[in-house]
């Protein structure tokens, strides 16, 4: 079913069908029209036959997949953020490089899922079946894994930080996560390179950290509000979700940085940015150079404008 005939059916049964269900009508879909219907606004996709399908590289946070059969679906790619998939079924399903940050899988069937390069911080995946799953590379900052069925999991390269096990225990790196107060001691040292390292929802309101030297560093969900960063080194940082309202990021090399979903209201952004992600980031009053290859998307503008994207160029962004 395409799209506008979906809208005449939808058209004539609005009265008596939920505006944002569609199981009881459409059992079996395709990854184009759960794609397409999404962008025209529904997210209700529960209890959905997908088997097999094929959804990459789309935006699709919020989506409500429970109890929906995804068996040997691939979805690499895609952003899931705060996506429901509770009691799913995703067994032998290719999902690599997805972002599932804060989504709800528990009680899923997650048997043998391919899940590299994942983004599962936050996620809840209490009950799961992860038995024979790849989770290789894979962020589980946060991730609570309680009472998951976990047999024969790859684990390699998966970032550990404030992880709930299958067994109720905690499980962090010990190399690479650190508690802010020893990076502030440290710094106060002397010491300026912290190359990969974890701060937990950091609180760094005000701070001092000019010079520092932290690429790949995951500082999601941090306060830095009002912090100095002047001329700092945080390619590849992972600050989304964060909040850098007021920072001075004065010729800091951004590159390849994660800047979704933050508050970036007023801050200091002359800047190397090359690369950076500004999904739903907030850039209201921000002193901003003009960036290209960026990618922005539903990003509020120094001006107020908001570029819904996806796009490389902030085509209305004006000085």
């Amino acid at each position: 079913m395409n799209n506008k005939e979906y809208l005449e059916w939808e058209e004539e049964a609005e009265e008596v069908i939920p505006l944002l269900s569609l199981n009881n009508h459409h059992p079996e879909m395709a990854g184009g029209e759960v794609v397409d219907l999404y962008k025209d606004g529904w997210r209700d996709y529960s209890s959905i036959n997908l088997e097999g399908t094929l959804i990459e590289h789309e935006y699709l946070i919020e989506i409500d997949l429970s109890g929906s059969d995804l068996h040997s679906s691939i979805l690499k790619g895609c952003d899931l953020s705060g996506a429901n998939l509770s009691n799913a079924n995703l067994e032998n399903a290719h999902l690599s490089s997805v972002c599932l940050v804060g989504a709800n899988l528990s009680n899923a069937n997650l048997a043998n899922v391919n899940l590299w390069n994942a983004d599962l911080s936050d996620a809840n995946l209490e009950n799961a079946n992860l038995n024979n799953a790849n989770l290789s590379n894979t962020n589980l900052i946060g991730t609570n894994f309680s009472a998951a069925k976990w047999e024969n999991i790859n684990t390699d390269a998966a970032l550990f930080c404030h992880t709930i096990m299958p067994d109720g225990s905690h499980k962090s790196d010990p190399v690479r996560v650190m508690e802010t107060q020893e990076l502030l001691r440290r710094y106060a040292a002397g010491e300026r390179r912290f190359e990969g390292i974890v701060l937990y929802r950091a609180d760094l309101r005000g701070v001092d950290l000019h010079n520092i030297i932290m690429p790949n560093a995951h500082l999601a969900d941090a306060n830095l509000s009002g912090a100095n960063l002047k001329e700092s080194c945080l390619t590849r940082v992972n600050f989304r979700g964060a909040n850098l309202s007021g920072v001075n990021l004065c010729i800091a090399n951004l590159r390849g940085a994660n800047l979704s979903y933050t508050n970036l209201k007023d801050a200091n952004l002359y800047a190397e940015m090359y690369g950076v992600d500004f999904t739903e980031a907030n850039l209201s009053g921000a002193e901003l150079l003009f960036v290209e290859s960026a990618f922005f998307r539903n990003t509020t503008l120094p001006n107020g404008e908001v570029v819904i994207g996806p796009s490389e160029y902030a085509s209305n962004w004006k000085r």
